[in-house]
């Protein structure tokens, strides 16, 4: 991820956007998934998606609360951030949208093209955890220029 974020996301050839999808089989995973919507008000979402994902049998409440800390969120704020309803009704509609494009698992990557409305339109899907050459090999396809007749 790192490398792709590098030559894709920073040099401004692509953009990333994280949408969560907690599954049903993974109890903890709304909870994560509200701690990760609250790290990103504090400009945190990747340092907290880090750490939820290097740490994923410390999922508990507590556990997210230490997370939070230990990556210089302001607690506080933190702890009022899940207490909203904002929160959770933030990863509702991040799961309602991946269930509307009929997503199964995680995790799911939709490559597209962005409209001059600012939609997005669909080009290509890969799921699962797949080689770095593979995304590249998408990306690279739509980056590049049409064919001229």
């Amino acid at each position: 991820m790192p490398a792709l974020v590098r030559d894709y996301v920073e040099s401004g050839k692509a953009s990333l956007v994280f949408k969560n999808f907690p599954l049903t089989m993974h109890t903890s995973a709304p909870g994560a998934a509200v701690a990760a919507v609250c790290a990103a008000e504090q400009g945190k979402f990747w340092q907290m998606h880090d750490q939820l994902f290097s740490q994923q049998t410390r999922l508990s409440d507590t556990d997210l609360r230490a997370a939070a800390g230990e990556i210089g969120m302001d607690v506080g704020r933190y702890d009022s951030c899940r207490g909203a309803n904002a929160s959770m009704k933030a990863v509702q509609e991040d799961k309602s949208e991946a269930e509307r494009f009929k997503f199964t698992g995680t995790p799911t990557f939709i490559f597209g093209i962005i409209q001059a409305d600012g939609t997005v339109h669909a080009r290509e899907v890969l799921s699962g955890a797949k080689p770095v050459a593979e995304f590249r090999r998408v990306l690279d396809r739509l980056l590049s220029p049409p064919p001229s007749d």
